[in-house]
């Protein structure tokens, strides 16, 4: 997903795709506006990311974690 990720972004210089664990990443001090996950945040370790969250985020800033629920059809 990385890969694929760079590849589709390569036209936009100012992003830059990380590949780690949330709980080993290396934000280098940075902060952010929101913390976006999406169908990932229970493979976080709930003694760190919890925290870590709180910490790369602005002050007043978003935590957006989304699921993907999958229902049969009826029938």
């Amino acid at each position: 997903m990385a890969a694929l990720a760079r590849q589709r972004l390569a036209a936009f210089p100012s992003v830059e795709v990380e590949n780690s664990t949330f709980e080993e990443w290396d934000d280098g001090g940075r902060c952010f506006d929101v913390l976006v996950a999406a169908s990932a945040w229970h493979w976080v370790d709930p003694s760190i990311g919890w925290r870590r969250a709180r910490d790369v985020l602005h002050r007043g800033g978003w935590m957006a974690l989304l699921a993907n629920v999958c229902c049969p059809p009826a029938g």
